[in-house]
């Protein structure tokens, strides 16, 4: 598959990311089926790039949840005709796609885009961010949503907290997909953030990303 989804070699996949946690000790499983019944009180489940539509059950129930990080999906690719699994061309996904997964977990929040490059001091994470085509939540309207990266044009890391279940939202999946994880200090970035909602003797527990429109959720 050329899908964004953990086990995909392509550019716009995880599978990079996923190896990378694994390598630095971090207790990680990737799971396809049954995802909310894995994850205990103690663990952080990641959400990495769900389709809007597939992906509506699980959106919708993440309050069942405690720790939960969202990454916006952004990119969709083309296989290459001559290597199935690399992508042969590769675009932005519509803003309303994107916003369908955004609005399911906030609904008051609007997404934006930028074209020129950003390259961005997350000294919080440890690192210098660069993004192409940079993707941002704007949640002024919300005053519930925290930013924890607040970018010039936008959030890149959204925090909600609600009943004592907590919410990060990840604006632009690059930091963390094949290509873009070892841009600038991506991969710092991506991994310290990670580490760092994390809870103490939990395990990251794995959504893996869109796989077209039978997928199992």
């Amino acid at each position: 598959t050329v899908e964004s989804n953990s086990f995909s070699r392509s550019a716009i996949g995880h599978r990079a990311f996923i190896a990378t946690l694994r390598k630095l000790g971090m207790p990680v499983e990737v799971s396809r089926f049954r995802t909310l019944d894995r994850v205990g009180d103690n663990d952080l489940l990641l959400l990495l790039e769900p389709d809007a539509k597939a992906g509506d059950e699980i959106l919708s129930q993440l309050d069942r949840v405690p720790h939960v990080l969202l990454v916006l999906p952004k990119w969709e690719g083309v296989p290459d005709l001559n290597r199935l699994t690399w992508i042969g061309q590769m675009g932005l996904l519509p803003e309303s796609d994107v916003e369908q997964v955004l609005h399911a977990v906030l609904p008051g929040a609007d997404l934006g885009r930028q074209k020129n490059k950003l390259e961005y001091d997350a000294t919080r994470y440890h690192g210098r961010l660069a993004i192409e085509q940079p993707q941002y939540i704007d949640a002024a309207n919300d005053v519930r949503i925290g930013s924890l990266l607040l970018a010039r044009d936008g959030t890149l890391l959204a925090e909600r907290t609600d009943n004592g279940n907590h919410l990060w939202i990840l604006s632009d999946p690059d930091i963390l997909s094949n290509a873009g994880l070892d841009e600038a200090d991506n991969g710092i970035g991506a991994v310290s953030i990670v580490r760092s909602l994390l809870p103490q003797g939990g395990k990251v527990v794995i959504k893996a990303g869109r796989f077209g429109p039978y997928v199992n959720w």
